[in-house]
């Protein structure tokens, strides 16, 4: 290619001596840009994030999964939670082995549980709210914290707790979020409390 662009330009040089050299170097850039153009227009895009993969939103941070799932809860639908769930060819890829037999065991049995978990504290914390007026839809979120462990296993989870405030109550959010295939998913442990001034503990 670069020969016959060499060549080229040589042959405008003695068939056109009236062309200066600035329209020469000039006709050599259009033609080295559009010959460019083309080879970057073939090439193709390589892709390789794990959002694209699994076809779901990831959440590299444990505060971006935390607001998430909060703007979630406000909903009171189980359904919104879900997409925060790793799902079953994720933990196959978190726990890779040879014996394909027991990871796809292992990997249903792990997704099973998390998803009936999360389900059945999904519906206390509605039921909760409902009983004592706490309007999810509304809550501010007063402050956060964030404590990231390492399970004996090896295995990077952390525990999430929000304090939220609507109207006069006051109240805690709660959940374990769990590092897999290095991203981070609601896991377990899903809670709501509310913080009752001393006055008001022994009404209840």
């Amino acid at each position: 290619m670069k020969h016959l662009l060499f060549t080229l330009v040589m042959m405008l040089q003695l068939v056109l001596p009236v062309i200066g050299q600035t329209e020469v170097d000039s006709v050599l850039t259009d033609t080295l840009r559009a010959d460019s153009t083309v080879l970057v227009d073939t090439i193709p895009m390589r892709v390789d994030s794990l959002e694209l993969k699994y076809g779901v939103k990831l959440f590299d941070t444990i505060p971006d999964l935390a607001e998430a799932v909060m703007e979630a809860l406000r909903s009171r639908k189980f359904e919104d939670l879900t997409p925060f769930i790793a799902t079953v060819e994720m933990i196959k890829v978190e726990y890779d082995t040879l014996d394909l037999a027991y990871l796809n065991r292992l990997a249903g049995v792990k997704y099973q549980y998390m998803y009936n978990q999360l389900r059945k504290q999904h519906v206390k914390v509605v039921t909760y709210a409902k009983r004592y007026h706490l309007n999810l839809k509304m809550m501010e979120l007063v402050r956060h914290r964030y404590r990231e462990r390492v399970h004996p296993e090896g295995h990077e989870y952390a525990e999430v707790t929000y304090l939220c405030r609507y109207g006069r109550h006051s109240f805690y959010i709660s959940f374990v979020a769990i590092k897999i295939i290095d991203r981070w998913f609601l896991a377990d442990e899903l809670k709501i409390e509310e913080l009752l001034e001393p006055s008001e503990s022994g009404r209840r």
